[in-house]
């Protein structure tokens, strides 16, 4: 069995740290007070359930570094053609020398 503080389990419950708070008053949830804090115990169900969404997290944390990194590289592309743009305009716009 694992132990939780309050914040963690509402965060893997859903369910708010007030809410909590209550079913500890009302003996709904098993939990014991160490150092000033209470720590919920967590069925090993639950920490499957953990485990998971934290695979979860890790790939979509994942894709979304992928994701970043293609739209960066997409936005050099476009700067880099911005700057090809504007330094043709510059260079039609100068008028020609005499001779």
């Amino acid at each position: 069995m694992n132990w939780m503080t309050i914040t963690e389990y509402s965060t893997l419950k859903n369910i708010s740290v007030s809410t909590i708070r209550r079913y500890i008053r009302h003996k709904k949830v098993e939990s014991k007070f160490v150092d000033g804090k209470y720590f919920i115990q967590c069925d090993e169900v639950t920490e499957q359930k953990t485990t998971l969404n934290e695979h979860f997290y890790k790939n979509e944390i994942a894709m979304l570094k992928l994701r970043l990194k293609l739209l960066e590289e997409e936005n050099n592309e476009y700067k880099m053609l911005v700057k090809l743009y504007e330094r043709e305009k510059i260079s039609e716009e100068l008028p020609q020398l005499p001779m």
